[in-house]
């Protein structure tokens, strides 16, 4: 089942999300099996907001797992830590 996922980055800014980017393209990380769509923009107050369509939890799971951790952790130094994060299953979706 496809799931939508929300995640809010309050400590981060656009210019971490964009290295973060860079790195997991030049390491072949994007795009990602199983992701069917991604936006991010910034939060009003500071950090971002980033939505996505998985094709499945555990794709999306597979994906943070190994391949975002170790992006941000290359470049901010440490884990992040958890975003404010919802995840929940679609009943319908479209793509243009």
């Amino acid at each position: 089942m496809a799931i939508a996922v929300i995640s809010e980055v309050s400590e981060g800014t656009l210019d971490m999300y964009d290295t973060v980017n860079e790195k997991l393209e030049a390491g072949g990380g994007i795009p990602a099996p199983g992701h069917v769509f991604h936006c991010v923009g910034a939060m009003e107050g500071g950090g971002f907001r980033v939505f996505d369509v998985w094709e499945s939890e555990d794709a999306f799971n597979d994906f943070r797992n190994n391949r975002l951790g170790p992006a941000i952790v290359e470049v901010t130094g440490q884990e992040g830590g958890e975003p404010d994060r919802t995840v929940y299953e679609l009943h319908n979706f479209r793509q243009a």
